[in-house]
């Protein structure tokens, strides 16, 4: 399953934006949009097709998610 439209994509693209408004460069900005991409893709596949995710995985979503809070806490100075 790859659904990637809707407010997903909405969100994505109006961050993405942002960030580079914000001054964060365009490859860091690229790299943001395409963790939370793969992300998704992952919650979709575990949720919808209930695909098992292993240990390897788990722990790589993990990071990217941390990644991209990071992301976020240090542009937006979110505490």
């Amino acid at each position: 399953m790859n659904d990637d439209g809707g407010t997903h994509k909405y969100l994505r693209v109006q961050m993405k934006r942002k960030l580079l408004r914000l001054g964060v460069s365009q490859t860091d900005a690229a790299e943001f949009d395409t963790t939370l991409k793969e992300l998704k893709q992952v919650r979709t596949d575990a949720d919808y097709l209930n695909l098992r995710i292993n240990e390897t995985e788990s722990r790589e979503a993990r990071r990217m998610s941390e990644q991209v809070n990071t992301l976020i806490k240090d542009t937006f100075s979110i505490t």
